[in-house]
């Protein structure tokens, strides 16, 4: 699978904001990260959570990726309280994460070594311009909205009942208030970014945030069949 480069990619961000200016430009931030959303959805990974065949060590592995990311942007927003404008206690995932880990029996695994690769990443971007952080919330807050739609799929395959405690908090808990928190966060980003700099940032951390999990799905590979579904990962 082709992996993002950084260097091409700030210029076709860049040719990207140039098109569309500062007016609403999250709206824009979906288009921007579409190629690699798409390689996204058709990992083997990603359709193995649509079929509801999605095994029970792929599913705590994936946790494990996540919360190694949350861990990672949590970490940067609590360093910065300029964030808490911005960066509510709803986004926070990562307890929710620990304790779906702790009840699938995952305590003492770690992330992939495709994840742990990816943090690295991340940190570049974030030790290179401090705003990129929100172009990693926008991917992670926008595949909750993905999350809603999963949810049943992943219940099917864990053969799971819709509550608390039993593995599902990362997906379940806050649920019923993401579109609506999805939508504030766009609308503050579109309050609280001024510079060209910053905006550019922000979409190029947002598509190595997508490109990032399609890294972390391609790995993964599972068994899956061929059925051809859309799904959304991010919003």
């Amino acid at each position: 699978m082709k992996t993002l480069n950084f260097t091409s990619e700030r210029a076709r961000v860049a040719s990207f904001e140039t098109r569309l200016g500062k007016p609403q430009w999250t709206q824009y931030l979906r288009e921007l990260i579409h190629p690699w959303h798409r390689k996204a959805e058709e990992t083997g990974f990603a359709r193995s959570m649509i079929e509801g065949s999605l095994s029970h060590e792929d599913y705590v592995q994936n946790l494990l990726n996540l919360k190694a990311i949350h861990e990672l942007v949590e970490a940067q927003v609590d360093r910065w309280p300029a964030f808490g404008q911005i960066f509510k206690v709803t986004m926070r995932r990562v307890k929710h994460l620990e304790t779906d880990i702790a009840v699938l029996g995952g305590e003492t695994l770690t992330a992939s070594t495709e994840a742990q690769n990816f943090l690295n990443d991340c940190q570049s971007l974030i030790d290179e311009n401090l705003m990129s952080i929100l172009g990693l919330l926008y991917v992670l807050e926008g595949s909750r909205m993905g999350s809603m739609f999963l949810l049943p799929c992943i219940m099917n395959a864990l053969e799971l009942e819709l509550c608390e405690g039993v593995g599902l908090d990362y997906h379940f808990i806050g649920a019923s208030n993401t579109p609506a928190r999805f939508r504030q966060f766009k609308n503050d980003l579109n309050e609280s970014v001024a510079s060209i700099e910053d905006r550019v940032a922000i979409g190029v951390a947002a598509c190595a945030m997508m490109s990032g999990l399609s890294q972390i799905y391609q790995a993964a590979k599972p068994n899956h069949s061929n059925v051809q579904q859309d799904i959304c990962l991010s919003a």
